[in-house]
C-alpha cells in the first residue's frame, strides 16, 4: 500500500515517515508552500529526510489555496470583531482538504501527518482518540475530520511521546532530530497579526469608543480588530480597578470593558458543527473552548443551525470566532466554531 505523507521539514513528519517505513508501506513525501514568506529551509529539510529514507519527495504550491481559504478568512474574522484560529480552518481546509485530495493523484490510497492523536473503531465506524502524550495531544485541532477521511487517514505519532519521538529521529540520524517546534501562526511568525490584518485590508475596524458595561465611553479605541476577549494589556485606560476586553458591538464598533468577573460565562452557541460519529439530540460530555485550555462537562443540545452548549461552572473568556470541541473520555465527538 502506497501512503502520501505530508512533511512539514520538522522532526513529527520525518518520524512519521520512518515508522510507516519500518511498517512496511511505500511512501510519497509532499511539502506544500502555504505562504509567500515560508522559510525555504523548511523544504529543504523535507527533502533531506526522504532523500535519507529512500522515499520520494514533491512540493506543491498551495499559496493562492492558502491566502484565499486561511488567510483572508483570518482577516474577514478579525474585522468582524471575532477571533479566529487559522490552524482549524488550514487543517480542515488545506491539509485534510487540498492536500489529502491530492492523494490518488500520486498513486496513494492513504494519506498520514504528524499530528498528535490516535485512530480506533468503534462500532463499525473509525473514531478519533486523544494522543497518548497530553502535553502534545493535538485531537482539539482535527475535529473537523469525516468519517470518509479517517477511512485513509494514519497519525502513528498518538501512541509517543515527544521526547520519543526526538530520539527515534536521533537514532535513525535524522538531521531534524533536534529541529525546535514552531510556536506562532506560520504566517504570522513574529506574532505581530496587527500587520497581517493591515496588509490584507481591514474593512471595517477603525477607531472607536471603550464602553463600560454600563454603556459610559471612557476612552478610544484604534480598531476593535486589534482586541480580543480577555486581553488586560495595551488597552491604555487608567481606571478604578483592573480592565478587561469583556466584549464587542459590531454595530456601534465598541470594544465593552469590564471587571475580570465579568468575563464568565456557563453558555454558547456554536455554528459550523461537524460531528464525527452520531450523537444524540441532546448529550453530556466535556469541552474545551481553545486549544490550551481543560475540557470541562457541558450539556449539548442540537438546534438548527449549531449547538447550544451549557457548562456546569462558568468558563472565562469564552471568545467568538474560537473553536470548541466536545469529547467522551479519550474519544472526540466533534466540534464547532464558537458564535
Amino acid at each position: 500500500m502506497k501512503i502520501l505523507i505530508a512533511m512539514s521539514g520538522g522532526v513529527d513528519s520525518a518520524v512519521t515517515a520512518l515508522l510507516l517505513k519500518k511498517q512496511g508501506y511505500e511512501l510519497v513525501g509532499c511539502t506544500a508552500k502555504m505562504w509567500q514568506g515560508a522559510n525555504p529551509t523548511d523544504i529543504l529539510d523535507a527533502q533531506k529526510v526522504c532523500k535519507k529514507l529512500g522515499v520520494e519527495h514533491y512540493t506543491l504550491d498551495l499559496t493562492k489555496d492558502f491566502c484565499t481559504q486561511v488567510i483572508v478568512p483570518f482577516v474577514e474574522e478579525y474585522d468582524r470583531g471575532r477571533t479566529p484560529n487559522p490552524c482549524l480552518t488550514c487543517n480542515r481546509c488545506i491539509k485534510f482538504g487540498t492536500l489529502m485530495k491530492h492523494t490518488q493523484e500520486f498513486g496513494c490510497e492513504g494519506f498520514a501527518t504528524g499530528h498528535y492523536a490516535r485512530i480506533g473503531e468503534e462500532n463499525g465506524q473509525k473514531i478519533l482518540l486523544r494522543a497518548k502524550d497530553v502535553l502534545k495531544d493535538q485531537s482539539y485541532v482535527l475535529y473537523s475530520l469525516t468519517q470518509e477521511q479517517l477511512q485513509h487517514l494514519y497519525l502513528p505519532l498518538g501512541e509517543y511521546t515527544k521526547e520519543e519521538i526526538r530520539a527515534m529521529a536521533g537514532k535513525a540520524g535524522i538531521e531534524v532530530a533536534h529541529k525546535s517546534d514552531s510556536q506562532d501562526i506560520c504566517f504570522v511568525p513574529d506574532g505581530d497579526y496587527e500587520k497581517v490584518l493591515n496588509k490584507v485590508g481591514l474593512h471595517h475596524s477603525h477607531a472607536g469608543n471603550f464602553e463600560l458595561t454600563d454603556g459610559r465611553k471612557i476612552g478610544k479605541h484604534r480598531g476593535a480588530a486589534c482586541y480580543t476577549i480577555g486581553q488586560r494589556k495595551g488597552l491604555g485606560i487608567a481606571w478604578e480597578h483592573p480592565l478587561y476586553v469583556v466584549g464587542k458591538n459590531p454595530a456601534t464598533n465598541a470594544v465593552i470593558l469590564g471587571k475580570n468577573e465579568e468575563l464568565f460565562s456557563r453558555e454558547l452557541f456554536a455554528e459550523q458543527v461537524n460531528f464525527i460519529n452520531p450523537v444524540g439530540n441532546k448529550f453530556s460530555c466535556s469541552a474545551k473552548i481553545r486549544y490550551k485550555a481543560k475540557d470541562m462537562p457541558c450539556e449539548v443540545e442540537l438546534q438548527d443551525g449549531g449547538v447550544k452548549v451549557q457548562f456546569a461552572e462558568p468558563q472565562r473568556a469564552i471568545t467568538p470566532g474560537q473553536g470548541i470541541v466536545f469529547y467522551k473520555d479519550e474519544k472526540i465527538l466533534g466540534g464547532g466554531i464558537i458564535r
